[in-house]
């Protein structure tokens, strides 16, 4: 296991050849419980349905292009929440329902410091860099000093983006179309699948020494730091999904994350909301509990 490297499931976004939602909706109510809230009516789809506070959605009745399908998409922070174990096996549910990824991101975190955008920036400017992805930018956010290097065109099926905003460094491969179909399935149908994450963001960018090899056909050593990361013998551990927060800090969190739109919905709609959003959430609450004390009688 490779120290302070761990991998994981970014963004999900795809289809399923079926005009009846009610496959992917289980999915995904297994998966993040039955609170649901309309969902975004985006492209060509004119129904849709939300979990996980609006951060995964199932959309159907398409028309046009989407006509006889049904998409299926679950944000970044979503997948999050579930970590590596249970991202992946919402990735296999999803798949056993004939759904077919159009995006898939897949993201190494190195937490030692030996990724950096800096070092990026510097191996692909000299030439260190085997990838067929053209030289990309490096972007600079003076507010903040976080900096990201996007290897790949915005409108490539494979682009990664090397940022350093949100904590540990973090490179991201997207892939869409059927590049997105080939990345999933392999990590999926992998023995090892953090390594096969390792393998696809080296199937799209390798650090060496020389893009060039020698005369026996041997590629250039691997820069030191991109081996450490990626090298033969390394494995990185998956992601672990976020512990649930205790009352108190659950408390804490919707203090400062919510206070201030509770009361903004409140001045709009009157006291009246406040009271119909606490009996909605008793009646889920209570939902819930009657479906944990079946199950634990059937077990």
């Amino acid at each position: 296991m490779s120290p302070g490297a761990r991998v994981g499931f970014g963004w999900m976004d795809g289809s399923a050849r079926a005009e009846d939602p009610e496959q992917l909706v289980e999915v995904l109510r297994e998966t993040f419980g039955s609170d649901t809230r309309p969902g975004p009516r985006v492209g060509f789809y004119n129904q849709a349905t939300s979990f996980n506070v609006g951060r995964a959605h199932v959309m159907w009745d398409g028309r046009e292009m989407a006509r006889g399908t049904t998409r299926c998409e679950v944000e970044q922070s979503a997948l999050d929440e579930l970590g590596w174990p249970g991202s992946f096996e919402l990735a296999r549910r999803l798949r056993e329902a004939t759904w077919r990824p159009s995006r898939n991101d897949l993201w190494l975190d190195d937490y030692l410091g030996r990724l950096t955008v800096a070092k990026v920036d510097e191996a692909i400017m000299a030439g260190q860099v085997v990838t067929h992805a053209r030289p990309g930018r490096l972007t600079l956010n003076r507010d903040d000093g976080s900096s990201t290097y996007y290897l790949g065109q915005p409108s490539s099926d494979r682009r990664m983006r090397t940022y350093d905003y949100r904590g540990p460094v973090r490179a991201e491969l997207q892939s869409r179309n059927k590049w997105a179909v080939a990345s999933l399935d392999s990590v999926l149908k992998a023995e090892d699948p953090p390594r096969a994450v390792l393998s696809d963001l080296v199937s799209f960018v390798d650090f060496r020494e020389s893009r060039k090899r020698d005369r026996s056909g041997a590629r250039a050593a691997r820069l030191p730091w991109w081996d450490e990361l990626v090298g033969e013998t390394v494995k990185a551990e998956g992601v672990p999904s976020r512990p649930e927060l205790s009352p108190s800090a659950l408390a804490v969190y919707v203090m400062g994350h919510w206070g201030r739109t509770l009361a903004e919905l409140e001045r709009y709609f009157g006291p009246i909301y406040i009271e119909q959003l606490m009996r909605h959430g008793r009646a889920v609450l209570e939902e819930e509990q009657v479906k944990e004390q079946a199950r634990v009688k059937v077990s």
